[in-house]
This record gives C-alpha cells, sequence and structure tokens, in this order.
C-alpha cells in the first residue's frame, strides 16, 4: 500500500513511500497508545472486548481512509498492547473467545469481495495451488533427508503443512483492495480456493501425519513391567 499509493501532494510534491510507511506505523502506535491510556489495568472481561474492538475498528478505519494497509497498522495496534498492557491475559482471553465467529465473518466478507466472473483465474489459481503442495511436500522431503531425520519423521510429514489459515485470507483480502492492476485479484482468487479446499482436508493430512508418528513412538518405547509384590 505504501508502494503503490496513489499520489497524494503536500507542499507541492507527494508523499513518498518511507513517509506513506511511517504514517501506517504512526497510525498504529497512536491507537495503541490510546488504547493503553484509556483501558489502562482494566481486567473486565466483556469491557476489555469491547474496547479492543473500538480500538481494532478505529486504527484500521484510519489506515482504509488514507488508502493504507489496515493489516500493518493493527499489527503495530498489537505489538503496542502486548507490550504495554498489564493485562495480557484478559485480551488474549477475550480474543481467544471470539477467534472462531471472527473467522466465519472474515470468509463472509472475502465471498462478498469476490467476483468469479471479473477476469480468467482458474488455469492461474489451478498453477498456484498445485505449485504450493508440491513445494510443501518436497521441500519438507529434501530438508528431512538433508538432517537426516528421515527415519523420525518419515518422508510425507510435509502433508501437515498445506493448511492455510485465515491469515492469508485476510492478507489477500487487504491486498486486493490496493491498486496495482490485476495481479491483486489473482492474488486473492487463488487465497480464498487454497484456503477453502485446505480447511476441508488439513484434518485428514495432519492426521495421515501424525498416526505414523504416534504409532512408532509407542513401538520405540520400552515395555512397562509391573513390580513383583513384595511379602510384607
Amino acid at each position: 500500500a505504501s508502494i503503490w499509493h496513489r499520489p497524494v501532494l503536500v507542499n507541492g510534491r507527494p508523499i513518498t513511500a518511507t513517509e506513506w510507511m511511517a504514517i501506517t506505523l504512526g497510525i498504529g502506535v497512536a491507537c495503541g497508545v490510546l488504547f493503553h491510556l484509556f483501558v489502562g489495568d482494566e481486567h473486565d472481561s466483556d469491557r476489555i472486548f469491547v474496547s479492543l474492538a473500538g480500538g481494532v475498528i478505529l486504527v484500521s478505519g484510519a489506515a482504509s481512509y488514507v488508502g493504507l494497509s489496515p493489516l500493518l497498522a493493527a499489527l503495530v495496534f498489537g505489538a503496542i498492547l502486548v507490550n504495554t498492557s498489564g493485562n495480557r491475559d484478559e485480551i488474549a482471553a477475550a480474543i481467544a473467545r471470539v477467534e472462531r465467529p471472527l473467522y466465519f465473518v472474515l470468509l463472509v466478507f472475502a465471498g462478498a469481495a469476490w467476483q468469479p466472473s471479473q477476469r480468467d483465474w482458474v488455469i492461474p489459481v489451478l498453477l498456484f495451488l498445485a505449485a504450493r503442495a508440491v513445494a510443501k511436500l518436497g521441500g519438507t522431503r529434501l530438508v528431512t533427508r538433508a538432517n537426516g531425520m528421515l527415519p523420525v519423521l518419515g518422508a510425507d510429514w510435509g502433508r501437515g503443512l498445506v493448511g492455510q489459515g485465515g491469515l492469508a485470507l485476510a492478507i489477500a483480502l487487504n491486498y486486493v483492495y490496493q491498486d496495482g492492476g490485476t495481479l491483486p485479484y489473482f492474488v486473492f482468487t487463488a487465497a480464498v480456493a487454497s484456503v477453502l479446499l485446505t480447511d476441508l482436508l488439513s484434518a485428514r493430512l495432519v492426521q495421515s501425519v501424525i498416526a505414523p508418528l504416534v504409532a512408532r513412538r509407542r513401538a520405540a518405547a520400552p515395555p512397562i513391567v509391573a513390580a513383583a509384590p513384595t511379602d510384607s
């Protein structure tokens, strides 16, 4: 967003990419400081959640208003909270309580923003999915062989890394709203397809990796011998 930002003239010259980046970081820092000052050492989970939601809305809305990345600004906002707040456990509990509903909302927004008939996307997306799967499986196999860990991990443990979570979808949704021609659309479509497919298959893939490891671990464990009873 900082590099591809539309030119904005200030004092007769456009704002540079470095200055846009500084503005993005400044938005996150300012909102994090305000949250820390106003919420302080609050420990009520409901008030923390309302304040946290308001802070995220403020920082992402401010970044989006000036055409910058709301994810980067929100990341800085979260870093400020983690390093300055005294109620980290309450904040983590508030986030964990609404993680799944917010992920569902993210999927709804991603589906609403997707336009399948806008451009030819099938072949690029299929190529991306195939290349990503091959890279995950082949790369992990090469690394495992190079480190001599094939007898321990096996050759196919990379299947457990094929799954792609909601963060990739959030990044792609943020990317699709930036300027840059047709590339953001292909990135967003590939992320949507990858997340949906891997969500359906990732549990089985992880299970197929973990089950042989557990079986080998149990087979290698020494047998438990019960102690003989002693005469009193």
